[in-house]
């Protein structure tokens, strides 16, 4: 339930707000309340509150204001004068707080959500044009739905014998390894990484902007260069590049519609 506060030296207001007798269905607690600005500094100290309702001499009031500008999670609300009008405030702040907190918990799961999305197409997902604007849009992904897209196939032919032998942090901080190499959200082109198992992994390329195929598969080759390095020096493994699929778009990889480029010259082998 959410928390307010009530700053006045008006007691009217006061008799008001702890008269009211619908706190709980509205989604609210029974307020604080506190006659002074000062009296509210050292209480918001110890005591969170969702949001703040008051009404204070100008002085007093504008000394107070900038005390909440500093806060700025914490929501401002009319100290409403009669029972009609507060239950009025109240449903408009706990819409406003309900939103808040979803944008809040969207920010929060919205790379997991959009890296599952990204697995997902890695793993054969069978998804139309329209599908795939949708989950786009929801996802809110950073890509461009009409370019072309590459997966490339690679191999890390130490993998298990590495995993037992080398790192010994076991295979979930491995594969955080290796997504943290591949992962980079960098400016042009979104890069994802599925870890089919020990040994082979699958590299989604997916251009934020219109480009040629042939241009996204210079830049996927040079981004799998620089992770092969970066895997030899900080990891001390081998990365081979088996081949690499190049897609009209993102709905053609859904409909399996490939066109396949032998490995280039970086692959170091199969």
């Amino acid at each position: 339930m959410y928390k307010v506060l009530l700053v006045t030296d008006q007691q009217a207001l006061h008799d008001v707000f702890q008269a009211f007798e619908d706190w709980a269905s509205l989604g609210f607690e029974r307020p604080l309340a506190v006659h002074t600005a000062k009296e509210a500094m050292l209480l918001l100290e110890s005591a969170p509150v969702d949001a703040v309702a008051y009404v204070l001499p100008k002085e007093e009031g504008q000394a107070f204001f900038g005390f909440l500008a500093q806060i700025p999670h914490i929501a401002g609300m009319e100290a409403a004068n009669d029972p009609a009008r507060l239950r009025r405030v109240l449903s408009r702040l706990r819409r406003t707080l309900h939103e808040r907190n979803s944008e809040a918990v969207l920010t929060d799961v919205l790379p997991l959500l959009q890296e599952e999305f990204y697995n997902s197409l890695l793993q054969g997902a069978r998804l139309r044009q329209d599908e795939l604007r949708a989950r786009a849009g929801a996802l809110q992904l950073s890509v461009d739905l009409a370019s072309p897209v590459c997966v490339a196939h690679l191999l890390l032919p130490q993998g298990e014998t590495y995993l037992q032998e080398v790192w010994r942090y076991g295979r979930d901080r491995l594969e955080v390894a290796l997504r943290n190499v591949f992962e980079r959200d960098l400016l042009a082109v979104r890069y994802a990484l599925h870890v089919c198992n020990i040994g082979e992994i699958k590299l989604l390329a997916c251009p934020k902007a219109s480009i040629a195929g042939p241009a996204l598969l210079a830049q996927t080759q040079a981004r799998i260069q620089q992770a092969r390095e970066d895997i030899d020096e900080f990891l001390d493994m081998e990365l081979v590049l088996q081949s690499i699929h190049l897609y009209r778009d993102l709905a053609a990889l859904c409909a399996g519609e490939e066109a396949t480029w032998p490995a280039a010259d970086i692959s170091g082998g199969a």
